[in-house]
């Protein structure tokens, strides 16, 4: 299993470009760069609790679990 970050696939379906989402939610660029490309490796809650309030969603909306398959270890 693995988590995954759809940020930014939730930036697409909302029509908002990453430099929006980085004034409204006064965060820096390097970090939401990390998070679009599912490179991060910790996520703070107030910063996701920005995300959502700025993109209007949910946390579950970002935050996917990837299930491994029945063959893998």
């Amino acid at each position: 299993m693995g988590i995954k970050i759809e940020l930014g696939d939730v930036l697409k379906q909302k029509k908002k470009s990453k430099y929006w989402l980085i004034k409204e939610t006064h965060g820096t660029a390097q970090s939401l760069n990390k998070l679009i490309r599912n490179e991060a490796c910790a996520i703070y809650f107030d910063t996701l609790e920005r995300i959502c309030i700025a993109l209007n969603c949910e946390p579950q909306d970002i935050i996917k679990i990837e299930k491994k398959k029945t063959n893998e270890k």
